[in-house]
């Protein structure tokens, strides 16, 4: 049945579960046990899809197991799936899950649960010739480093003769950022932060209007901007000076007018003085002026009867120059304000453009392709054809499209998707949404709020405004959307009682105190329920401080210390509690050093970066070192400090390796010298003893990842590692699972997540724009000459949120983008608000208006009337922590020690530890012949094979040749010398399965018709066990039908081949 499905779903009301659920029952529905291969479910994130992945496997591993031993989830899944199917017996469930399990094993690349970037890219790659990819591309996935070096490229051009437009640019730009207190040393990376514009998926269609435009356009349209700018000024001086000099001519002057300077006999004289200031605002008249206008309260209490006679004489005059002003600049207002706005921006647009040229320039010369435009591709062909020829193939293939977090997906990615959902829809098939607008806080990154508002709405006629669509995607939205149906999650499983009915209460006042459409639209189905199992005892407390004498810091910390205790005397540990921030830099920096200071035990995002590690910090200067000398006496001192050493008194002047020697730890340049990148770090941390220190083996794993990744794709250059590292790897973090230890981080990246405990330092943050907030308006409607360069206009401009722009023709934009800035300050709210299963304690230092204080007064406000500067109220007293021991099959098992030799032919990679070696044997010259092996099909790829084991740091330059000689005379052995040349069918280490789930994995194994060849690789001493494997071997391909199997036993080091009969 065709069904378009989208659940509101809300903080802890089972949205995974349910996504899990749909996911499962469209799965066992089909006797198919390869169904999940017409599924596609999209997340929003790389660890969403791992996690929904693994939940899949689980629950499908766990029903086909003995339901005696299901889990309470596991029968409620069951059960939920049996509702699904229409009341599917548990037995036949039980069977098709034990054969879907199987299946999505041996296929795991089909099964389709996958982030919206990783499924373009899989549907890109299919097609990158018709998209106008270079053959072969490689994905771009961080856009710094190129933004970065195209910044430079366009910074190498200034002083150039032929690029003197360039340098008047820069300068301006470097003027502007002086104009914003900005520093002008950082030129280079603000113009690469300004640059972020090209990939504005918020605003991607109104950046893209100006996509003809140059550098010489958006200058002149500049300079048609400033004539008008003088012009207008010029003319409304011209106005005022005329109301000036009737004063002169009648013989009044500015005091002889109530309140002087500051009334109506100002008036003239400021127009005079400022610098059109007056025009660009949105200036309205004083009691003072309107006294005098309206109602002829014109002289001062010092006015003479003669000064009064004058005023009264020339009155009517005044008044109509005075009328003749405004209306001038009342009329020339809008327009003035809204150019003045674009104008400060062309000169950046002109630099934008030069930067995006050498950004594609960048990518065209490494055969890049940046991930991001990829949408953008797909969207062009979609566009211009009614049925995309790029979904022809895929949209085949899928029968079901479920997409996770939908209040976070922007246009460009659901308007791509809405071909593969129109065409399910057509064939008869479920699709399903499902996000929560509330929760809606990546409008940074695309997402769109708007689309599910509207969806759940049904408001199709707002969707089809948007102009990126053609008529044939219009006709799309009002297709699926005939198939709409829509269920909202109101239950909460995560939060206590008390919690939950705190959050109903306080959502309600968002809801009653708020007036904007969206912010009602988002918030209405804010009120959870509890469910049977729901238990009471949750605490909820406010801790304002009113007081100017109170420090905001020192209280805030004194607070957060306090609510630590009291949450670790109730029973809490460590690892139960969580500190919520808005802020990074500003509010979790440093409630994390302070934390640590007194010390708390911290988990936080920049105690998990690998930068901020103090191994790690010591490895890679030691590698700079080993680079350039000049880099030593940075080794030294954090060599000193990784080891808590006492500090030297003056900055250390020795050779590295010299001081390390007199440390007892002895570095063989000379040796070195022969070691791949990989090989080199490996080495300089086990002389070092790091992989001895525990608390740093992550730091280290997820570090060496980070070369190993490098070396796969840029080569075995240490200066081209170090580089990346200064620019961007330095800011990699690791994942570790629930440490003993208080987690301080963000609200956003505590999204999805919950915590027994969260506390909140600082919950004060603004409603509105922040200073010097920006965005892109559309100008398409607005036909102003000065926004044309012959046949050229400018159709967008990146303007501030000023309040005096609500009067411009992009006031209605300017409007809604506030709109915006006010739903999310109130989502992130809402995200921390609802992360507690049992306690929340709130915290906030008096703000202004415009900010979320007002909103946590006003409801404690309603409760308690209390005009103390330091307010303290509990609004739920809750009980102590219940805590539930973590059962048998949870446990972890941790990696606190890694082996590692020093030796040059140490294996480096850690994917080929488990496979080629163990303690005992890792310089196993057989086992690395073994290994060689295993990448060879005929003779001819012995060359490629060597380079591969060089590549993964397995072997040095200088032991090539030897191992080269070996192979080639294993080869050349008269018995096997034709297994390994001609049209032969070669399968190396592939898996035979069993009837009883377990696996046999010849070494070689040689087809040729009838015949097989059967080789296993064997070092050390003869056993009767290689016979009787290799037998076993045989006694597979027997049954398999091949009528002569021929089994060769080869020993290496030394090679001698052992030809086994049946």
């Amino acid at each position: 049945m065709s069904v378009l499905k989208i659940y509101g779903s809300s903080a802890g009301s089972g949205k995974t579960f349910t996504l899990a659920r749909t996911y499962l029952s469209l799965l066992l529905q089909s006797e198919k046990p390869n169904y999940f291969k017409n599924i596609l479910a999209i997340t929003f994130t790389n660890d969403a899809a791992a996690e929904m992945k693994e939940r899949i496997l689980d629950t499908l591993r766990e029903i086909a197991g003995d339901q005696d031993n299901y889990s309470s989830k596991t029968a409620t899944m069951l059960a939920a799936i049996r509702e699904d199917t229409g009341g599917m017996e548990p037995v036949e469930i039980q069977k098709r899950a034990a054969a879907a399990f199987d299946e999505i094993l041996q296929n795991y690349a089909d099964f389709n649960v996958k982030t919206i970037d990783s499924f373009v890219n899989q549907l890109v790659s299919s097609f990158s010739r018709d998209l106008g990819l270079p053959y072969n591309y490689e994905i771009l996935l961080d856009k710094e480093p190129v933004l970065l070096k195209a910044a430079e490229r366009v910074f190498d051009k200034i002083g150039l003769p032929e690029y003197d437009y360039i340098t008047d640019l820069v300068q301006r730009f470097a003027e502007e950022q002086a104009n914003e207190g900005k520093s002008w040393q950082n030129l280079l990376q603000n113009l690469a932060s300004f640059a972020r514009n090209l990939f504005d998926d918020q605003h991607f269609n109104l950046i893209q209007k100006n996509e003809g435009l140059k550098h010489q356009d958006y200058l002149q349209i500049k300079k048609n901007i400033d004539q008008y700018l003088a012009i207008t000024k010029s003319q409304l001086k011209a106005l005022s000076k005329e109301g000036f000099d009737l004063l002169e001519q009648k013989s009044i002057q500015i005091d002889d007018f109530a309140f002087g300077k500051s009334g109506f006999g100002g008036f003239f004289l400021k127009i005079q003085e400022d610098d059109g200031d007056f025009i660009n605002s949105d200036w309205q008249p004083g009691k003072r002026i309107l006294a005098a206008i309206e109602d002829d309260n014109w002289y001062s209490q010092k006015a003479t009867s003669d000064t009064k006679a004058k005023i009264d004489l020339a009155a009517d005059e005044i008044r109509d120059f005075y009328l003749k002003t405004t209306a001038f600049a009342d009329h020339e207002r809008p327009k003035y304000i809204l150019l003045k706005e674009i104008r400060n921006s062309l000169n950046n647009l002109a630099l934008l453009d030069e930067v995006h040229q050498e950004f594609g320039k960048i990518l065209s010369e490494n055969n890049q392709a940046y991930i991001t435009d990829f949408n953008r591709r797909i969207q062009a062909v979609i566009t211009e054809e009614p049925v995309p020829y790029i979904f022809e193939r895929i949209g085949e293939k899928f029968n079901h499209i479920l997409i996770d977090e939908f209040q976070d997906t922007s246009d460009l990615q659901y308007f791509n998707l809405l071909p593969l959902i129109e065409n399910t829809l057509a064939k008869g098939y479920f699709n399903m949404l499902v996000g929560d607008p509330k929760q809606s806080i990546y409008r940074f990154r695309g997402g769109k709020v708007e689309l599910m508002l509207h969806l759940l709405h049904n408001n199709t006629g707002a969707l089809k405004e948007n102009p990126m669509l053609s008529d044939h995607q219009r006709f799309a939205i009002d297709y699926t959307n005939s198939y709409l149906t829509k269920e909202n999650l109101d239950k909460n499983y995560r939060s206590k009682q008390e919690i939950i009915e705190f959050n109903r209460k306080f959502f309600e006042q968002i809801l009653e105190t708020n007036e904007e459409l969206m912010i009602k639209e988002a918030f209405e189905n804010a009120a959870q329920e509890t469910h049977p199992g729901t238990k009471k005892g949750g605490h909820v407390e406010f801790l304002f401080n009113e007081s100017k004498d109170v420090d905001k810091n020192e209280w805030t910390f004194r607070q957060v210390i306090g609510k630590i205790e009291e949450a670790l005397n109730a029973g809490f540990s460590y690892g139960d509690i969580a500190i919520l921030c808005r802020e990074k830099k500003k509010e979790a920096a440093p409630v994390a050093n302070y934390l640590l200071s007194k010390g708390y035990p911290i988990i936080s995002s920049d105690s998990l970066l690998l930068k901020n590690n103090h191994a790690v910090s010591l490895l890679i200067s030691l590698m700079k070192a080993y680079q350039d000398e000049m880099y030593s006496p940075e080794a030294i001192l954090l060599y000193h400090k990784y080891k808590q050493l006492p500090f030297p008194k003056e900055m250390p002047n020795k050779n590295v390796w010299h001081f390390l020697g007199d440390q007892g730890i002895m570095i063989d340049l000379h040796l070195m010298s022969a070691f791949g990148l990989y090989q080199l770090a490996e080495s300089l941390a086990s002389k070092l003893g790091l992989f001895e220190d525990k608390a740093s083996l992550p730091f280290l794993f997820a570090l060496f990842d980070l070369i190993q990744n490098q070396v796969k794709n840029n080569g075995n250059s240490l200066s081209d590692f170090l580089s990346y590292w200064q620019q961007s790897g330095s800011g990699s973090s690791v994942s570790i699972s629930k440490p003993e230890a208080i987690t301080v981080t963000t609200i956003h990246k505590s999204k999805g997540l919950e915590y027994p405990v969260v506390i909140m330092p600082y919950c004060n943050w603004s409603t509105v724009n922040r200073t010097g907030s920006k965005t892109w308006v559309d100008l398409e409607g607005i036909d102003w000459p000065e926004l044309s360069h012959g046949d050229k206009r400018l159709l967008s401009g990146n303007t501030g949120l000023k309040k005096d722009m609500n009067i411009t023709p992009a006031g209605p934009q300017i409007a809604k983008e506030l709109e915006f800035i006010k739903l999310e300050a109130l989502n992130i709210l809402y995200v921390a608000f609802t992360r507690p299963v049992d306690r929340l304690y709130v915290m906030a230092t008096k703000t202004g208006n415009n900010t979320i204080y007002p909103y946590l007064k006003h409801f404690i406000g309603d409760i308690l009337a209390n005009e103390e500067e330091i307010i303290h109220h509990i609004l739920y007293q809750g009980i102590d922590s219940e805590k539930v021991q973590q059962s048998a099959e949870e446990k972890s098992f941790i990696i606190d020690k890694i082996p590692s030799r020093d030796n040059l032919g140490n294996l480096k990679i850690k994917s080929s530890i488990d496979k080629l070696f163990n303690e005992e044997n890792q310089r196993d010259r057989g086992n690395l012949i073994h290994t060689l092996f295993s990448h060879i099909q005929l003779a001819e790829d012995l060359n490629q094979a060597l380079r591969q084991l060089q590549f993964d740091g397995l072997i040095s330059e200088n032991e090539k040749p030897e191992l080269k000689d070996e192979a080639i005379k294993i080869m050349e052995h008269p018995q096997l010398k034709h297994l390994f040349s001609g049209d032969i069918k070669v399968e190396n280490e592939r898996d035979i399965l069993l009837k009883n789930q377990d696996f046999s994995r010849p070494d070689r194994v040689v087809l040729q018709g009838d015949k097989v060849s059967i080789i296993d690789y064997k070092t050390g001493q003869k056993r009767k066990s290689h016979l009787n494997q290799i037998k076993h071997y045989g006694e597979l391909y027997h049954m398999m039908g091949y009528t002569e199997v021929e089994m060769l036993l080869v020993y290496l080091n030394p090679t001698e081949v052992i030809s086994v009969r049946a």
